[in-house]
Order: C-alpha cells, then sequence, then structure tokens
C-alpha cells in the first residue's frame, strides 16, 4: 500500500489558497448581501457601500489565510509524518 510520507508545501499552499478565495467569494456575496439590506433598510448608504466591499475584500482575506494555512499545514504534515510513517492510501485500477 502506498504511503504519503511528505507534502510539498507550495502545491499544498497554492490548493488552500484556491479553496479560501472560493469560500471567501461565496461568504462576501452572503454577508455583502446582509450587511447591504440592513443598511439600506436603516437608511446607511454607507452599509450599502460595505456590503459591495465585503464582496471583493472576503476573497481576498480568504486567499490569504488559505495560503498560510497550507504552509502550515504541509509543514506540519511532514513534521508528523516522519514520526508516524504518514498516511497510507489505497488506490484502485
Amino acid at each position: 500500500m502506498p504511503i504519503l510520507k511528505s507534502v510539498d508545501t507550495m502545491s499544498l499552499a497554492k490548493i488552500t489558497t484556491l479553496f479560501g478565495v472560493v469560500i471567501g467569494l461565496v461568504m462576501g456575496i452572503f454577508y455583502g448581501i446582509v450587511a447591504a439590506v440592513i443598511g439600506i433598510h436603516r437608511g446607511f448608504a454607507l452599509g450599502a457601500i460595505a456590503g459591495i466591499a465585503l464582496v471583493f475584500i472576503m476573497p481576498v482575506l480568504g486567499a490569504v489565510c488559505g495560503f498560510i494555512s497550507g504552509v502550515v499545514h504541509a509543514f506540519l504534515y511532514n513534521v508528523f509524518a516522519k514520526w508516524v510513517g504518514g498516511i497510507n492510501l489505497e488506490f484502485q485500477q
């Protein structure tokens, strides 16, 4: 059975960055709509502007957090895999 002994840090960081962008976009749209609706309902134009800004800010924050978590997770996996031997993988042909 193949064993995953190490993970390339940058390759995992790229994937988790993209996960962060997608999650940030979904959250940004949701929170943006909520902030805009509340802002418009209460008569605050700034609330609507903040809601629109969230759609652009959240994916960027998600990307940054995703990249950092990918680097940390890959580093920790490589350290832990040396101690316990890695993850056993099973493939079917």
